[in-house]
């Protein structure tokens, strides 16, 4: 009789961790939807993978707010503040990290080798380090960084044949668009400037701006209107798209670069033969 008793207490122990497939949920509220304290301890670990770490990681293995990259100069990439969840390359440890202001990648941050040109790079939040906030590293390789152990890629951009970055492209869902960045770059009047941009599309979306300062930092206008001519039919001020390619971009100058001097609601004109122009496009397809 004993070992009958014996035997129905054990199997009880048995049955009490068998658990249907469909029970890896989240559990949330009172009574049978939590881990109760009275729990057999020995069930503690299936329950708190199923009711736990098993939904939190469908939910936040790919998790990504902000962390967008976004063109800075023709050799540096700027990724925004943001959190972000690292895995390791099997998926089994999961690192989290909030870097609370922006930082910068260059080349210096490169996995291995050195800059190449007409070449795609891909930028990675790398959480190998024993800190709360994530380091960048560059790599030619679209799925596994070179020397790191916990990343989670963001996005990718192409260095163009001038090695000038270029091409910038988010991997998370709102920033999702191909978009181009020339950077500023300095022009004078009645010239025609080609720029690569690599869209592959001619439907895109597209700003002219115009700067005194190569940094954009002083007098500044834009969006120019792509033609404008002003009350003297000889002139015509500013800069348009002239032409445009699947890969390139023609902007042709005027005879002048205009902007507004003198006081607020002053009705007077400053006018330029030279200065810096900026192109920004993002592809609508």
């Amino acid at each position: 009789m004993k070992k009958i008793i014996l035997f129905l207490v054990f199997m009880l122990g048995v049955c009490s961790i068998a658990y249907s497939a469909y029970d890896y949920e989240w559990r949330k509220g009172t009574g049978e939807n939590i881990i109760k304290g009275t729990e057999l301890g020995a069930d503690i670990d299936v329950l708190s993978y199923q009711y736990i770490v098993n939904p939190l990681d469908r939910i936040l293995a790919n998790y990504r707010q902000g962390c967008d990259i976004s063109y800075s100069s023709a050799s540096t990439v700027s990724i925004s503040a943001g959190e972000v969840v690292c895995s390791s390359s099997d998926g089994v440890i999961r690192r989290f990290r909030l870097n609370s202001s922006a930082t910068s990648a260059t080349w210096t941050n490169i996995d291995t080798g050195s800059e190449e040109a007409s070449e795609t790079y891909y930028v990675y939040a790398v959480a190998d380090a024993d800190s709360t906030a994530f380091t960048i590293t560059i790599s030619k390789s679209a799925t596994s960084p070179t020397g790191v152990t916990y990343f989670k890629r963001l996005g990718h951009f192409y260095n163009n044949a001038d090695s000038d970055i270029t091409l910038i492209v988010n991997d998370n869902f709102w920033s999702d668009r191909k978009t181009y960045d020339s950077g500023w770059f300095a022009v004078d009047v009645n010239t025609d400037y080609v720029k690569t941009h690599n869209l592959s599309t001619t439907a895109v979306i597209a700003s002219v701006y115009f700067s005194e300062s190569s940094l954009g930092t002083d007098k500044f206008y834009g969006p120019m209107p792509l033609s404008w001519r002003d009350h003297n039919p000889e002139y015509t001020v500013g800069a348009c798209i002239a032409e445009m390619s699947a890969s390139t971009v023609t902007l042709r100058t005027g005879n002048r670069f205009t902007i507004p001097a003198g006081s607020v609601g002053a009705d007077s004109y400053e006018t330029l033969t030279s200065g810096y122009l900026r192109i920004i496009m993002m592809a609508t397809e």
